[in-house]
């Protein structure tokens, strides 16, 4: 049977949550999704791993669910020859999707201006809790982060907290 995405390749360099749930879907959705994870292996790797009831062999529950239909890979972006082999995936792929900080994109060379010399068919999408400019692009949106600014914006004038 056909999926919605068969025939797209994504190239997910995401990890935590917005991200891997993000190419999670677009790998149930028939994407081949590739997750490029650092050497070491992506951190989430090891949540609740410890826990024979959340775990299987030494991957947790969460990332066992969010990168699930994806391959995996492991390269170093930060060497030449990391590099270089994410370039030759960039040739093939469809989209990169990453969730980093601010301007790592272009620290590391895999923003879209150099991807895109690559390959100029690629699709580049980074997720961001604060945008990509603008007065607190560099702040990092992991949950709790986001729920005490949403608190702290429901405050009046005087305030007082509204439901």
């Amino acid at each position: 049977m056909a999926t919605a995405l068969e025939g797209v390749t994504i190239i997910d360099l995401t990890h935590m949550l917005s991200g891997p749930y993000a190419g999670m879907i677009l790998a149930d959705l028939g994407a081949e999704t590739i997750k490029v994870e650092p050497l070491a292996g992506e951190g989430t790797r090891k949540l609740l791993q410890s826990d024979p009831e959340y775990s299987l062999g030494d991957q947790g529950a969460y990332f066992i669910t969010l990168n699930r239909n994806k391959k995996s890979v492991a390269i170093d972006l930060k060497s030449s020859q990391g590099l270089e082999v994410f370039y030759d995936m960039v040739r093939k792929a469809d989209v990169v999707l990453d969730n980093f900080a601010a301007d790592v994109t272009t620290k590391l060379k895999i923003d879209y201006a150099q991807l895109s010399k690559i390959n100029p068919n690629i699709i580049t999408c980074s997720i961001s809790g604060f945008g990509s400019d603008g007065p607190q692009y560099r702040r990092t949106a992991f949950d709790q982060v986001v729920q005490a600014l949403d608190r702290s914006l429901k405050r009046s004038s005087r305030g007082v907290i509204r439901p």
